[in-house]
Order: C-alpha cells, then sequence, then structure tokens
C-alpha cells in the first residue's frame, strides 16, 4: 500500500497526537491528580506500541516512509518527555513514565 493511503498509520498518527494533548492537558489541569496522568502516560504508551508493532509488520520499506506521518507526533512526544524529565529536578520515573520512554525509544 501507498504510505499516503494508510488509513491505519494516518489514524496512529491522530490518536498519538489527541493522546498527548489529552497528557498535556491533564499536566495542566488543576483537578488532575497523579493517577488521571498516570492513565494518559500508559495510553500513549500503548499507542507508541501499537505503532512500533504495526511497523515492524509492515516492513522496513513503510517504515521509512512512515516517518514522514509520524514525525511531527513523535517529536511532540520527545518534547513532552523531555520537558518532564527537567522537571523532575533528581527524583526517579515512575512506571508510566518509564513504559512512555521505552515505548517511544522502541518506536524510534
Amino acid at each position: 500500500t501507498r504510505l499516503g493511503l494508510d488509513p491505519f498509520l494516518l489514524r496512529l498518527a491522530r490518536s498519538v497526537g489527541q493522546s498527548l494533548q489529552l497528557l498535556r492537558s491533564a499536566h495542566g489541569a488543576s483537578t488532575s491528580g497523579p493517577e488521571a496522568i498516570a492513565v494518559q502516560q500508559s495510553r500513549l504508551a500503548f499507542l507508541l506500541r501499537l505503532s512500533s508493532a504495526y511497523l515492524r509488520h509492515c516492513g522496513r520499506g513503510v517504515a521509512l516512509l512512515a516517518s514522514q506521518v509520524l514525525c511531527p507526533v513523535l517529536t511532540a512526544v520527545k518534547a513532552y518527555l523531555c520537558q518532564v524529565t527537567e522537571s523532575m529536578s533528581g527524583n526517579q520515573y515512575k512506571a508510566p513514565e518509564l513504559k512512555l520512554w521505552v515505548a517511544y525509544l522502541q518506536l524510534v
């Protein structure tokens, strides 16, 4: 299939972007506790793992072309992860944050 016509990959990219937006909103909301943030981090990690599995299934050729579709959202995910890391100031990662980092690194 041609990448531009791959609806599943486009849906994944949209879902990752929406999930990241919800996660940022959870961080910004004064009513969101750590549990709500952890749920959103886990959801985003799942979507990144799903993207990684889909690209492995499709093969190297599609994976190279997929970077055009996923690059903008992955750049935003990386910016979020770096922001969270900077704000931790020496504290240890929690499980959802670690899973999110692992899923991101497996995809890129």
